[in-house]
């Protein structure tokens, strides 16, 4: 990532890239899902409110994370998925509690609950600080388009044998383990059902009910 060359921003870029912002941005993640995780079905009014109130300090916070990284950073910012993956986060979670603040009682709320969902995805930044989970994210997301042929060479086998199936056993009593969920009466069914016996789900009973 290239240094800004003005020296009021490179302040901002080294603050950024610093290890001590980053531990501490981890820090407040990592307490701000514990603060999510404390909330029960009836707790008590004053600790609900504690609690809502933190996250609106969570949410300054990494509010401010943003700004000062799109200082330090500038258009660098949008050249690294993370960031634009944290800065949806952040707007998503601002616009929550802009809804919630003033649409209480009206028709928008189940729509604001909606949105506040934002804040739980805070919890996938955790990744971030976790070098050997980023390493296999980006190997699962990078070997997608080369394992796409498999994937289609299993679905073609899984719709043969599903034809296949709903020729011979289309007819077949259901059972405990043969029934409206899981059956070759129809070629949807029949391709879930071949699927749910290709990961050794009870495949075995299945096989004994259409036995019969």
């Amino acid at each position: 990532m290239v240094e800004p060359p003005e020296g009021w921003r490179r302040k901002f870029f080294w603050l950024v890239n610093h290890n001590v912002f980053e531990g501490t941005i981890t820090f407040f993640i990592a307490f701000n899902t514990v603060v999510m995780a404390s909330k029960v079905e009836g707790m008590p009014g004053h600790i609900d409110e504690f609690l809502d109130s933190l996250n609106y300090v969570f949410a300054a916070i990494f509010n401010l994370e943003m700004f000062l990284k799109l200082i330090g950073l500038g258009s660098a910012y949008f050249n690294v998925s993370w960031n634009i993956f944290d800065m949806t986060v952040v707007i998503g979670t601002d616009l929550g509690i802009v809804l919630e603040t003033f649409t209480k009682g009206s028709g928008f709320s189940t729509a604001a609950t909606v949105v506040r969902a934002f804040r739980i995805m805070r919890i996938v930044r955790l990744v971030r600080s976790q070098e050997n989970i980023k390493i296999i994210l980006d190997t699962v997301v990078n070997i997608i388009p080369q394992i796409s042929n498999f994937i289609s060479l299993l679905f073609l086998l899984l719709f043969i044998f599903a034809a296949l199936g709903m020729n011979v056993f289309c007819g077949v009593v259901y059972h405990d383990l043969l029934s409206q969920q899981a059956n070759f009466s129809g070629i949807g069914d029949a391709v879930f059902t071949l699927f749910r016996c290709s990961t050794g789900e009870d495949w075995n009973k299945i096989m004994h009910d259409l036995t019969v």
